[in-house]
């Protein structure tokens, strides 16, 4: 169901390729943790095992909302960092809706770098302004005009997130954990992310520093 191949797989469970071929020509019975480890990964990809053989978990959505939905929001991140890393990509109509969906209005980075310090961060803007600031593991582009950041939203991990902001003092967030709809909205990122790429990316704020030695 997942057409993973046999790296995809060890890579996924944490068990070694050899493992998954044995596992597959039946000289190896998987049993204890080896077991637990198959059946979580088959888990953390929206599958799940049943008397009938093997099926979709149903969509489970997650809404954030009141005074504190981005702290609660940026707790989850922080998270879903700390334990699967990995790359958060986010697409945003200007970038006041990008920093306070992110906590930063005001310039409080903190709980950012902290995200920061487990994944990378790629942003997409529609405005043609660049953000004023550089954080190390953050990158923007300025989307193509054939990209639609009308919707501001995030991915990470296996989630989904979109962003609703419109006149609203705080923001709410709808968490969708269904790794079918993240997969699809990376893929739609990437491209969106290769056609801004002869917009210039931030760049670390070491650089900066470097530049600045040099001079």
């Amino acid at each position: 169901m997942q057409k993973w191949t046999r790296e995809e797989m060890a890579e996924a469970s944490g068990l070694s390729r050899n493992t998954i071929c044995n596992l597959e020509s039946g000289d190896l019975i998987p049993r204890g943790k080896t077991l637990e480890k198959l059946c979580q990964a088959m888990k953390e990809v929206g599958l799940e095992f049943t008397d009938g053989g093997v099926r979709r978990i149903r969509m489970d959505v997650a809404l954030i909302e009141g005074e504190d939905s981005v702290d609660i929001f940026l707790d989850l991140l922080l998270s879903k960092a700390k334990s699967k890393g990995g790359e958060i990509i986010g697409i945003f109509p200007t970038q006041k809706v990008m920093m306070k969906s992110l906590g930063i209005e005001n310039g409080n980075f903190e709980r950012l770098k902290k995200i920061l310090v487990h994944a990378d961060m790629k942003v997409l803007l529609r405005e043609a302004d660049a953000p004023q600031f550089l954080l190390d593991k953050f990158q923007y582009k300025i989307a193509h005009e054939s990209c639609n950041c009308a919707m501001s939203y995030f991915v990470f991990d296996n989630s989904f997130a979109m962003v609703f902001h419109g006149n609203r003092v705080q923001y709410k967030y709808a968490v969708f954990n269904n790794t079918e709809t993240a997969i699809g909205n990376r893929i739609y990122f990437s491209g969106a992310w290769i056609a801004a790429s002869f917009r210039q990316a931030s760049r670390p704020v070491q650089h900066k520093k470097e530049e600045r030695a040099r001079a």
